[in-house]
């Protein structure tokens, strides 16, 4: 079996010098990168002149960021409320709000939207690389630039989980590199990026927890629980004026998440019924998979992706289960990413049973010559005459 080179881990530092040295080392993933910033951007500005883009939602995030500018509530008219994060938690808008004090158009949410959804090709790279060599870390990342997850995302105006892709891999980078200090950080702005993600953070603390590091893994699935609470719960209904979270679209499965958790308990079909119930679900999930052939089911990287499907293939909101829209932002790094780890699992698994096979082989091939009598095939290989009569030296010889 052909042994993939491991080079040495490069890790992701934001420092002048650092960044600059990483250009100079891989000016192939910054062109790669580059380019995918202006054709992402490109096609939604082109979108939004010729009248394709609409209210609902560009509408509503420029309205909002246009408030943070002038340093008041993220209102929309056209969503109908006077704070957007009553509507969703997603407080790492205000960060694009400087940029309006350059350019106060809805374009720029666009073009932050290309570039943000770009740069998560450098953490794909950074992660495939010590397992595909640097070849095949080029040609993920090169696929990665291409999956229409991201197209279908950048081509429908502009959303908060345009900062999803880039965070939800820099998470995945930094666990896998252990360095845990940017892990909790980039764990910290993704939670602020919108409240449902704190689930997908409980399935990360899984995921660490697996690979050996129990006690983050545990902080980790606490922190996710404490903040989808608190989203929910009270940071959303303070700023709706007390009026209750809205998208809880699983009643299916029960009024809310504890009492779902406990029906799914008490009737696991419940939970398979609602999967499959559908053929939509099963061709948008074969999508997902298919441009990476599935390697990501060879990977533990799979539990982070569990919540971030269940999410949508639970729902009742028909757009959920569909191909089209934003929500595989997501999901997006997670499949390349899980693709580049599971196929060397898939290589060892491959080589293993191709040695068993051999030695079960070789076994059952002793075991009929010894039967037949040695007539099948020969058990020891005859000595030359000379070893079977050795000649007798004397003393001197």
């Amino acid at each position: 079996m052909t042994v993939i080179a491991q080079p040495r881990r490069v890790g992701l530092h934001l420092s002048p010098s650092r960044v600059g040295v990483f250009v100079r080392e891989q000016p192939l993933l910054v062109l790669l990168t580059l380019l995918a910033a202006v054709a992402y951007s490109t096609y939604s500005i082109l979108r939004h002149v010729h009248y394709a883009s609409a209210g609902n939602d560009l509408g509503i995030f420029d309205q909002a960021i246009w408030h943070y500018s002038r340093f008041e509530a993220p209102a929309s008219s056209v969503r109908g409320v006077s704070n957007l994060l009553g509507d969703h938690f997603h407080p790492i808008l205000v960060v694009l709000a400087p940029l309006y004090w350059l350019w106060s158009d809805p374009r720029t949410l666009l073009i932050a939207q290309g570039i943000l959804v770009a740069a998560s090709i450098v953490p794909v790279f950074l992660f495939a690389r010590p397992r595909l060599g640097t070849r095949g870390a080029h040609l993920l990342a090169g696929a990665y630039a291409l999956y229409w997850a991201l197209h279908a995302g950048v081509a429908f105006d502009f959303h908060e989980v345009a900062f999803a892709p880039l965070l939800v891999a820099l998470v995945l980078l930094f666990v896998d590199q252990r360095r845990w200090t940017a892990y909790w950080v980039a764990s910290g702005l993704l939670l602020l990026v919108k409240e449902d993600l704190s689930l997908f953070m409980v399935f990360v603390g899984l995921y660490v927890a697996l690979l050996g590091h129990r006690r983050r893994g545990a902080i980790t699935v606490l922190v996710g629980v404490a903040y989808f609470v608190l989203a929910t719960k009270v940071f959303i209904p303070a700023f709706a004026g007390g009026a209750p979270y809205q998208y809880w679209s699983y009643r299916q499965l029960g009024p809310d998440l504890p009492h779902a958790l406990l029906n799914v308990a008490r009737s696991p079909t419940l939970l398979l019924n609602t999967l499959f119930d559908h053929p939509e679900k099963m061709r948008t999930v074969a999508l997902l998979l298919a441009p990476f052939l599935g390697l990501i089911v060879y990977s533990r990287l799979a539990i982070a992706a569990v919540p971030l499907l269940a999410e949508r293939m639970l729902s009742s909101i028909p757009a959920l289960w569909q191909a089209d829209f934003h929500y595989s932002l997501a999901i997006a790094p997670i499949i390349a990413m899980g693709a580049a780890d599971g196929l060397p699992n898939l290589l060892r698994i491959l080589g293993t049973t191709g040695v068993r096979r051999a030695r079960g082989d070789r076994s059952r091939g002793r075991a009929t010559a010894q039967r037949g009598g040695g007539c099948a095939i020969p058990t020891h290989i005859p000595r030359p005459p000379e070893l079977l009569h050795p000649i007798r030296r004397g003393p001197g010889n």
